[in-house]
């Protein structure tokens, strides 16, 4: 199937799920998925088309890591396409749902609900290893990036999608975290490629701020919204009713004073020695 045609396929599925503009969104799952659909954008997908590109290579094994709806590997994957440069893509998601999994079908990618430490299938025989927006449900979030990374085959490359120190979602999370008296936070893209770098794994270590912009007014348009925002940055490690979770997302939008924010995610990329 040609990709004009994969991609009509798939966005006409969406605008059947997104389409009630005259509705509200029925519940939080649909609010969750609704939010994760407006993360990274062309910036990204650029950043990651250009890095694969200097791989060289014109046929790819992808392992994409928090493959979600498909819709972000399948803009990548087609505009490497368009390139000559063709991928068998194989995901793994602990939050694979009938949306991700009937793109999958449409896409033609293999997927599997799992999270980052549920599987290592398929690392040391992927070109390319994407971890987009999913490193952060890991227990030991840089220990099981350098798992990932030791298993890698030597010249893979090794992207990872992740919030920076002034990213939104982060704060929220600091915010979330010393309103309930949860202890830990986790660590920032900075942090992250400064670990990277000390090990010693790879070569080509590249730090790139992905300016996605994000109105977090939007956060507090509807409850679920909110409720959704909240489990987002939290990473379901707050245990709280749902309303006080509304709250303080509502709290920390307003101590904002200000609806558009830069979202500041960091594209980290390593070539494997």
């Amino acid at each position: 199937m040609k990709i004009e045609s994969k991609w009509a396929n798939i966005t006409r599925r969406m605008a059947l799920l997104w389409g009630r503009t005259d509705e509200p969104l029925a519940n939080t799952a649909e609010s969750l998925a609704l939010l994760k659909t407006s993360f990274g954008g062309n910036s990204e997908r650029d950043l990651i088309v250009s890095g694969v590109e200097h791989l060289g290579k014109r046929s790819l094994r992808w392992l994409d890591i928090g493959i979600g709806d498909c819709l972000s590997t399948f803009q990548i994957t087609s505009a490497l396409e368009v390139r000559g440069i063709k991928s068998v893509v194989y995901g793994i998601d602990p939050e694979l749902n009938e949306l991700s999994g009937g793109n999958a079908v449409l896409a033609g990618f293999s997927v599997t609900r799992a999270g980052i430490e549920d599987t290592f299938a398929g690392i040391s025989e992927a070109d390319v290893i994407n971890i987009r927006q999913s490193l952060y449900y890991a227990k030991h979030q840089i220990e099981a990036l350098f798992e990932v990374v030791s298993m890698a085959k030597p010249g893979a490359a090794v992207f990872v999608t992740h919030w920076g120190q002034e990213c939104d979602f982060r704060k929220l999370q600091v915010h979330a975290f010393k309103e309930f008296g949860v202890d830990g936070q986790i660590p920032t893209a900075e942090e992250i490629y400064t670990e990277l770098g000390r090990s010693g794994m790879g070569v080509d270590l590249c730090f790139q701020v992905v300016p996605d912009t994000l109105n977090i007014g939007m956060w507090t348009s509807s409850d679920p919204l909110a409720l959704s925002a909240f489990e987002i940055a939290s990473r379901g490690r707050v245990n709280a009713p749902a309303k006080a979770k509304i709250a303080s997302v509502k709290r920390f939008v307003e101590s904002k004073g200000c609806e558009h924010r830069t979202r500041r995610n960091a594209l980290i990329s390593i070539t494997k020695k």
